[in-house]
């Protein structure tokens, strides 16, 4: 990935679920989540550094022990994370929380 300003990353996640180990910038949000840590489950680069990302990438291709470790690793964490359970658990705690909230007052004319 090679963006200056992502926020989160959806495309590295679903990728880390698989097994792809993700060569990435250090993009805006990329310590955000938490999920991209590089040398453990992911490789980073400085953003526009394309010679760094290049060489990252020869690395792994000749390097398939580590290769296979941060795979393992960037797949674990994210089965782990962001599981379907967890994800489908955390919205109905929050659809519950949502019902303490009062009902939002109309204003009877509309603002300009």
């Amino acid at each position: 990935m090679f963006s200056q300003s992502e926020a989160f990353g959806i495309s590295l996640v679903e990728a880390m679920s698989h097994g792809v180990v993700p060569v990435s910038s250090r993009f805006v949000g990329s310590r955000s989540e938490g999920f991209l840590v590089n040398q453990k489950t992911a490789r980073l680069f400085d953003i526009g550094d394309t010679a760094e990302c290049a060489r990252i990438i020869s690395q792994l291709a000749l390097q398939r022990t580590t290769l296979a470790a941060i795979s393992r690793q960037a797949h674990e964490y994210i089965t782990k994370t962001y599981s379907w359970k967890r994800s489908v658990d955390e919205w109905e705690d929050a659809l519950r929380a949502s019902k303490a909230f009062q009902p939002r007052a109309i204003p009877e004319k509309a603002p300009r």
